[in-house]
């Protein structure tokens, strides 16, 4: 390869396969990714395959820069020769050499031998302190050039499984030895005598005639070695292995190494306390960061941090002054001073853990005797005011931290008791007059001179009355009563014709009445003279002057309304109007809705192409499937009546031109009572009109009815778009209907 570069920085990136084929068989040389250094690749045969393997990306595939640059060529390569064309000899013993790199002249060994040319013997048998079970028990290991001989001692021979047992010919059983394992008398010709011998087996030695155990922290063969193991943190060394088994605390194949209990969550320790480790163990200590200490049995408590100060001075310090605040802390100051006295507190260092909403580590300060006292203030990070101070000779203190994380921080705090007369104020001392009008005022603030107003009044010296029954309060009084400003206050008189409960703070209508029969509120004007009376939002019924009912929206071609029958096109037996547009659309269901079209048959319906489905042919179907708005739930005989429709574009007025617009003379009044619809039925603070779209069947009979049968009614369908307004702002967009269905004869 002169030159490779291939696509990365993926999760799976490009690379080659590079494979030699010999004899029908495949074995992968090399898989080739960049960077690559200039080096040979070499087949051993006389076939090479290159596979380049795509890139991919998460679930794409491709390349980038996906090129490289190979020369191939074919000579003969005799073994142990090396370089570009296999004509340099490799440096490798070839009788101790499995095979000789032809690219690099690396040697590949033997077994029995190693070194860079193969030319240093194994010796296996000072290996077997690390191979265990190379020789068999009994035996003693002979290394030889490139191998080695396992040689049953004296009087023993090796069998064909490979064991070492008695050798008949040349030794006997022993007659006087009682040895534990194996026992021979052997010849021995210089003494011309036979000398009884006992053997171990591997792992134990001699003692007298008996085999026991290595001792010793030895192992092996007649237990001749040392074991590594730490002595001290070792329980055993295995005499036959010389593996170490360590104490508890301790790992490592020498049990040298430290057990870290902690991170092996292996320790156990009391509530409130961590884990520490220690060579060879570990410790659990009080969590004093939490505002635990250990007392005298090493038992965990939480810190004490509850005072009682009757001092005419003193400190407030945090919790384990002068150390940072603890977490979990709940400390509290409950400080008395003498009669007619205050308590002016200051922090000349005041630095806790910041949160909008002082949630986190924060101090409190009442006026009074505990937390239902009056909250002076709540304090956090570093912003307290220059001084704190109370109306009378108790303050209360409250310091909390929470578990979440450790901070920094300190807090150190004194106080003094002082005079401080009514209505003045001052930093140091109470030196200066408040401006505020007594008779009005609940408190004058004694460190800043602010003015607290009693109920009813407002202003920095609480000198001007508010007026409860404007603005937010409007809605101070119960329905059918009207708000009357006092000074300093308001009443809540009934509306003529309903009684007060004082004991439920509502209005409930008057049946005082004793000749007419009113549907709702009667007045007594006097014995035989009575009145109905309606609640607001109703009229009373001009013809009977006993029933309540609520009035239609305005409607009819004085006050701008198109008529259907010279704005339709007729299909089947109904008559439906041209697309009528929505400027700001209108939402119905999840869908917002730009145009809508009213049928004589007593329905409109939203959606550009609605009267095209023919919904409009049974009401009682349609209005399950369909984006139609049927008041009067069935199907109305279209040539009785007229029907009225008319859009008030209270949004195209304001900010577009409307594609369609009428004359609208009751606009103010149609989308100021709308508003108040709204908000009464939906119980919002506020509400801003988009539009509202009137539709009025008048003078209308069902299709179906007799013919004997002269009833009609006038309906009406009101659908109102627009916004919630909260403080200030738009909030969630609502689109709703209203009905009302007045009986005409």
């Amino acid at each position: 390869f002169q030159y490779f570069d291939l696509y990365g920085g993926c999760s799976f990136n490009s690379y080659l396969e590079i494979y030699d084929i010999m004899n029908d068989t495949s074995t992968l040389l090399e898989n080739v990714s960049g960077p690559f250094q200039k080096r040979i690749i070499r087949t051993k045969g006389n076939e090479m395959k290159i596979f380049r393997i795509p890139a991919r990306c998460s679930s794409w595939y491709g390349y980038q820069s996906a090129e490289f640059n190979a020369t191939y060529w074919t000579h003969s390569c005799d073994p142990f020769m090396y370089n570009a064309n296999c004509s340099e000899p490799c440096g490798c013993v070839q009788n101790n050499t499995e095979r000789c790199n032809s690219t690099t002249a690396e040697c590949i060994c033997k077994s029995g031998w190693f070194g860079t040319y193969c030319d240093q013997d194994v010796n296996e048998c000072l290996q077997s302190k690390y191979s265990v079970g190379l020789c068999p028990d009994y035996s003693n290991c002979l290394n030889l050039p490139g191998s080695y001989e396992c040689k049953c001692k004296e009087g023993l021979m090796m069998s064909l499984n490979n064991t070492c047992i008695i050798n008949n010919d040349l030794s006997t059983i022993c007659n006087t030895r009682n040895c534990s394992h194996v026992c021979v008398s052997v010849f021995n010709n210089q003494t011309a005598s036979s000398i009884e011998q006992c053997y171990c087996p591997v792992g134990m030695e001699l003692d007298r005639d008996q085999c026991i155990d290595c001792r010793s922290f030895k192992f092996g063969p007649d237990c001749q070695w040392d074991c590594d193991c730490e002595p001290t943190k070792t329980k055993l060394c295995d005499p036959v292995t010389g593996e170490c088994d360590c104490w508890k605390n301790w790992t490592g194949s020498y049990c040298s190494e430290d057990v870290n209990e902690c991170n092996m969550q292996t320790y156990s320790c009391q509530p409130h306390s961590h884990c520490v480790n220690s060579y060879g163990g570990y410790q659990c200590i009080c969590t004093g960061k939490d505002g635990y200490l250990t007392d005298e049995n090493g038992t965990c408590y939480h810190l004490d941090c509850t005072y009682e100060l009757n001092n005419g001075t003193g400190d407030i310090l945090s919790p384990q002054f002068a150390n940072y605040y603890i977490n979990n802390a709940n400390c509290s100051w409950n400080i008395t001073v003498g009669m007619k006295q205050v308590i002016s507190l200051w922090f000349p260092h005041f630095y806790t853990e910041t949160d909008n909403s002082c949630q986190s580590d924060y101090m409190e300060v009442f006026d009074g005797i505990d937390e239902s006292s009056r909250l002076i203030g709540l304090y956090c990070g570093s912003g307290v005011p220059n001084v704190i101070r109370t109306s009378g000779n108790h303050m209360y203190v409250v310091f909390r931290s929470d578990e979440k994380s450790y901070y920094t921080g300190k807090i150190i705090g004194t106080y003094k008791s002082h005079e401080c007369h009514s209505f003045t104020y001052g930093i140091q001392s109470c030196e200066n007059s408040c401006q505020c009008v007594k008779e009005n005022t609940d408190l004058c603030i004694n460190t800043n001179g602010e003015c607290v107003c009693k109920p009813g009044w407002m202003s920095r010296d609480c000198s001007m009355d508010v007026n409860e029954c404007q603005g937010i309060n409007k809605q101070i009084c119960p329905p059918n009563s009207e708000c009357i400003n006092t000074i300093g206050s308001y009443i809540c008189k009934c509306y003529l014709g309903f009684v007060q409960d004082f004991a439920n703070q509502s209005c409930y209508e008057s049946k005082e009445c004793i000749i007419k029969q009113c549907s709702h509120s009667c007045h007594v004007l006097r014995p035989g003279v009575e009145e109905c009376l309606c609640p607001k939002g109703m009229e009373l019924d001009a013809v009977t002057g006993l029933v309540c009912y609520v009035p239609l929206y305005p409607y009819g071609t004085n006050n701008g309304d198109l008529l259907l029958e010279d704005t339709s096109f007729q299909l089947g037996f109904k008559n439906i109007s041209r697309p009528i547009y929505l400027t700001s659309g209108a939402p119905f269901g999840e869908f917002i809705k730009t145009s809508v079209h009213v049928s004589s048959n007593g329905a409109f319906g939203f959606g550009d192409g609605t009267f095209n489905y023919g919904f409009f042919s049974n009401i009682h179907i349609s209005i399950k499937e369909e984006s139609i708005i049927a008041p009067y739930m069935t199907n109305i005989n279209p040539e009785s009546g007229s029907v009225f429709y008319h859009l008030y574009d209270n949004w195209g007025e304001k900010f577009a031109d409307a594609k369609f617009k009428q004359d609208s003379p009751k606009m103010n009044q149609v989308v100021a009572r709308s508003v108040n619809d709204i908000k009464e039925y939906y119980k919002l603070n506020d509400f801003e009109v988009d539009f509202v779209f009137i539709t009025t069947w008048e003078n209308v009979q069902p299709l179906l009815l007799p013919s004997i049968i002269k009833e009609t009614n006038t309906f009406q369908a009101v659908y109102i778009c627009g916004w919630e307004v909260q403080n200030g702002e738009l909030g969630k967009r609502l689109g709703t209907s209203f009905f009302s269905i007045h009986m005409d004869t």
